[in-house]
């Protein structure tokens, strides 16, 4: 009888642990886009795992035994962001600043951002409506005691997981071209007029164990009145995945629409002509 009632009881148990649940973790400071991606890899294939809209609780439905295996990976994860330097390197006719204006920013994650309705992009074309900070500027004018670093090179450092802004040309040959782009497809509307536009990369770099995954998003800077905006097209973004030191053209990376990316990488020469621009980087972990 105490056999039957043990084994009934443990039938009950075994039930019960097999039953998905639903529990909530805190992020903490752990990268959100690893921790999503390993926490698929240690929950059942039928498990469900998000993150909430500010990104800051992931969210589980599994069985208790997996919830325990997502419990131990977000502890192991729960380690400060390590910096990562983007070596940028730029044509020879693009002038880039002195080694001692290059920008480090650690700000720049998409915490704020938000996408603009009624366009096909939905959710994911997302609209920067705070002003930029500071950034690698290949042709910011130079001082007169300041000199160029060698081979056309600028250098920003971000902590993994953020993001930067990689100038491409602050004086875009295209720049009317790009505006009726955007136009046409809904991503911005025709008026008011842009002004000032300038062309950049966002450069959103994250560690993932001995690699560096880069992720680089078409980004148009530019002043509605008094007021300056960047707008990203995130629908164009390109990733990389590169060994610590190894450098990648990334120009040719972004390939969704050939004629948007090969006015967009086009910057004036010395004689003010239209210019195509080669961008290589080189990521090293610090």
């Amino acid at each position: 009888m105490r056999i039957a009632l043990f084994v009934s009881w443990f039938a009950v148990l075994s039930a019960l642990a097999a039953e998905p649940v639903t529990r909530f973790y805190m992020v903490g400071v752990a990268d959100p886009e690893e921790l999503i991606e390993r926490a698929k890899v240690v929950t059942s294939p039928t498990a469900k795992v998000w993150l909430n809209p500010q990104r800051t609780q992931l969210f589980v439905t599994d069985t208790l035994e997996c919830q325990r295996s997502v419990a131990v990976l977000l502890q192991s994860l729960q380690r400060p962001p390590r910096p990562i330097t983007l070596r940028v390197r730029y044509p020879d006719f693009v002038r880039v600043p002195a080694q001692d204006a290059t920008a480090g920013v650690t700000a720049g994650d998409r915490t704020g951002l938000t996408g603009m309705r009624g366009n096909p992009f939905g959710s994911a074309k997302i609209r920067f409506n705070d002003p930029p900070p500071p950034m690698a500027d290949p042709n910011q004018p130079r001082g007169p005691q300041a000199a160029p670093l060698p081979g056309n090179v600028t250098t920003v450092t971000v902590l993994s997981g953020k993001g930067t802004w990689l100038m491409v040309s602050p004086q875009p040959p295209y720049a009317a071209w790009l505006f009726k782009w955007g136009v046409q497809r809904a991503c911005w509307p025709a008026t008011p007029a842009w002004t000032q536009m300038k062309t950049h990369l966002y450069a959103e770099p994250r560690l993932r164990d001995d690699t560096i995954r880069l992720r680089l998003i078409p980004t148009l800077s530019h002043a509605v009145g008094n007021a300056p905006h960047m707008a990203a097209l995130a629908p164009l973004a390109a990733e990389a995945t590169l060994a610590a030191g190894e450098e990648t053209e990334v120009t040719g990376l972004i390939k969704e629409d050939e004629e948007f990316c090969r006015r967009f990488f086009t910057s004036p020469d010395a004689n003010r002509q239209p210019q195509e621009i080669r961008i290589w980087i080189t990521a090293t972990m610090q």
